[in-house]
């Protein structure tokens, strides 16, 4: 009988964890094929129609030589989509677009990693300084005033400043400048960074009113201890939220920067895709946005579900 009961506890205890788990895997799953629909969709009804140049469309006109069904062609289409094959680009039948997208990913991705590590650490540890002190309104209020300014107009002005009035960094990025890379992380990090703080500090300064707060202080703890233990454990699903928000602006910033400090990522290779009029390279990358908006979703998805147990039963 005990080994019974104890089999049926961690039944029920496996399929607490694993059953939300699989829900969201399925969830996933179906976003993401709803989303391959879409960008085939774009890709079949408007296959170089809002081009301009005659001798592009021509191109396009050509690469479709027997336009198949709706349903027939989105067959073949989700095997090009597993397998990332996206074809040729129009301006160049040598370069693969799959080639070209993923060099360029990988070149951003070194950067967007390690700005996006800091942003996460950065964060918590300035937050929790600003929380402590006495002169948190004063940060506040500069935190507030600084947020007001829209990206646009922020890294155009770092980049003036910094690159063309004072020289600190060359006009154009340098991949082997070291200034030059800590240079585009701090610029991709100031509207990220400052939105972050402020909203962490405003959501962890409300928890210090909380019944929960001065029951631990009373019980003798210390302020450090009830501050990360107990404070931060209780608002990690809103940092969450919040870092998931500011990590996608912080993908929005790096198109301008890109384009502006000639950064040869896929945020300045998006733009050219654009520009150019070449379909199959905007639909790769479009593709590539969406995934990784639907990675970092669903990455965030799973963390909220184990550090909030309640969310467990909703899903």
């Amino acid at each position: 009988m005990k080994r019974g009961k104890k089999f049926e506890i961690m039944l029920s205890l496996l399929g607490s964890v694993v059953k939300p788990l699989l829900d969201l895997v399925f969830k996933f799953v179906l976003n993401f094929h709803l989303l391959l629909v879409i960008i085939f969709s774009i890709f079949y009804f408007v296959p170089g129609a809002y081009v301009d140049d005659e001798h592009i469309v021509e191109q396009a006109a050509q690469s479709l030589q027997e336009k198949k069904y709706f349903f027939f062609s989105l067959k073949d289409s989700l095997v090009d989509f597993y397998t990332l094959d996206f074809g040729v680009t129009y301006h160049n039948h040598n370069l693969k677009v799959a080639d070209l997208i993923w060099n360029k990913a990988l070149f951003s991705f070194h950067y967007l990693g390690i700005a996006v590590a800091v942003l996460f650490a950065m964060s918590i540890v300035v937050s929790f300084l600003i929380v402590k002190s006495q002169r948190r309104r004063r940060y506040l209020a500069f935190l507030r005033f600084l947020n007001q300014i829209p990206q646009l107009v922020m890294i155009p002005i770092v980049i003036y400043l910094f690159s063309y009035l004072f020289s600190v960094v060359p006009l154009k990025f340098d991949p082997y400048n070291t200034g030059c890379v800590v240079f585009v992380i701090a610029t991709l990090l100031i509207k990220p960074l400052g939105q972050l703080i402020q909203l962490t500090v405003e959501k962890w300064h409300k928890e210090t009113g909380e019944v929960y707060v001065q029951y631990a202080r009373s019980k003798g703890l210390s302020r450090n201890r009830v501050f990360i233990v107990h404070m931060f454990k209780n608002i990690a699903n809103s940092f969450l939220g919040y870092f998931l928000t500011i990590v996608l602006q912080l993908l929005t910033g790096n198109f301008i920067l890109e384009s502006l400090y000639s950064i040869p990522g896929f945020g300045l290779g998006f733009m050219d895709s654009v520009s150019q009029r070449d379909l199959p390279m905007v639909i790769g990358y479009l593709f590539l946005f969406s995934s990784l908006y639907l990675a970092l979703h669903f990455a965030v998805q799973v963390i909220f579900l184990y550090l909030n147990p309640r969310l467990r039963d909703s899903v």
